[in-house]
């Protein structure tokens, strides 16, 4: 049976030319600390009448130059269900434009992109599970199955879903 450590820190890639991402505005500022922007999404039913409704969240999160995380700024659009909004795409764009503004303070603050290195955290923004969470099976069951490709560890990043395996330190996910 193996001990589990939750990792000191997870690299995160800086991905500027995929789009929108979540990893396209991972970056530095120049006093060290590190920023994460991103647009994530949460789906939902109202209640009691259960009608489908989808909120985005726009989110900047800033960790100092140690990975620790420092502050959340955000800002939320919803459609569908009861809001006035119910155009899905024109509720995303209005996301979008909600974390450019969002970013303007940290873009003229001198950021430039670049792989960051942050510490297990887990917030929730409007609604939306955000963070870097340790799971483990528990049990390392089989030797040789960490050579076969079976982790019984890893670190999910939420909202996206995409999964961490070790090393921490290589910035490789699964989707």
């Amino acid at each position: 049976m193996g001990l589990w450590k939750i990792p000191a820190k997870i690299k995160l890639p800086a991905e500027p030319d995929d789009g929108p991402c979540p990893f396209e505005f991972n970056g530095k500022l120049p006093n060290g600390d590190q920023v994460m922007a991103f647009v994530g999404e949460r789906r939902g039913k109202t209640y009691p009448l259960e009608q489908d409704f989808t909120t985005f969240v726009a989110a900047v999160l800033r960790f100092n130059a140690d990975g620790v995380l420092l502050s959340c700024h955000f800002n939320k659009t919803s459609h569908g269900a009861g809001y006035l909004e119910q155009d899905e795409e024109r509720s995303r764009r209005t996301a979008r434009e909600q974390l450019e503004k969002l970013l303007e303070p940290v873009l003229t603050g001198g950021w430039k992109p670049a792989d960051i290195m942050v510490r297990p955290f887990f917030i929730m923004i409007e609604g939306l599970e955000t963070g870097l969470i340790y799971q483990t099976a528990g049990d390392d069951g089989d030797e040789d199955a960490e050579t076969e490709g079976y982790s019984p560890e890893h670190v999910m990043f939420l909202p996206a879903g995409y999964v961490f395996y070790r090393p921490w330190t290589t910035g490789e996910y699964d989707t």
